[in-house]
């Protein structure tokens, strides 16, 4: 029903939000100067080593070539999710090793 969170995060939803967002104007801005494999311009990969849900979060761990703007990234990413898909309350960041991880409310 409308209005209702859902439980769990539909993949292909997530995929197609995440996909957007991978072809906006920033994104494409950030690989040119991340020096980003032309290839990869507009695709979920070109950002994201790695994508899950977990109820209503959404795990991510960035590409090495865009982590050096993991910060600007990923508040574009919670204003794209938060606009996008509400159903999203929060990005769990992962990055090194050994791995720790940053919550980031939506």
């Amino acid at each position: 029903p409308e209005g209702a969170a859902p439980q769990l995060l539909d993949s292909d939803d997530v995929a197609n939000v995440l996909g957007e967002f991978a072809r906006s104007d920033y994104v494409r801005q950030l690989c040119d100067y991340c020096n980003v494999q032309p290839t990869d311009y507009g695709t979920i990969r070109c950002l994201f080593k790695s994508v899950r849900t977990d109820g209503a979060k959404l795990v991510v761990k960035l590409n090495p070539t865009v982590e050096q703007r993991s910060e600007k990234l990923l508040d574009r990413l919670k204003k794209h999710l938060r606009a996008t898909m509400p159903a999203i309350k929060q990005i769990h960041y992962e990055q090194g090793s050994p791995p720790t991880t940053r919550t980031i409310i939506v």
